[in-house]
């Protein structure tokens, strides 16, 4: 597994890009604007974006998720109940 966290200082925001070396596909959780870097880590690590989800939305900041898709086969991930104004891979889960 690789992982690495993008910090944005001036924004207080943090991303994250989590990868597996076994099946060399990877994850960017709280994707920032500037999405170049996710796909910069992914090709030094010999990995592709194949998927994304934010956790929480951000009312004071504009996040890159939907720009990802644009760039590569990129699944977009989220709750089946949230309204998000984008297309998602609904990740329902069970409560006990």
């Amino acid at each position: 597994m690789y992982f690495q966290q993008f910090y944005l200082e001036s924004l207080g925001h943090a991303s994250y890009f989590i990868g597996s070396e076994k099946t060399g596909e990877a994850l960017v959780l709280d994707v920032r604007r500037d999405v170049d870097i996710y796909f910069e880590a992914a090709r030094s690590q010999g990995m592709q974006v194949k998927y994304a989800a934010d956790t929480h939305q951000h009312n004071d900041y504009l996040s890159g998720i939907c720009e990802l898709p644009e760039r590569g086969e990129v699944q977009l991930i989220g709750s089946g109940r949230a309204n998000l104004g984008y297309k998602v891979r609904s990740m329902g889960m069970a409560i006990a």
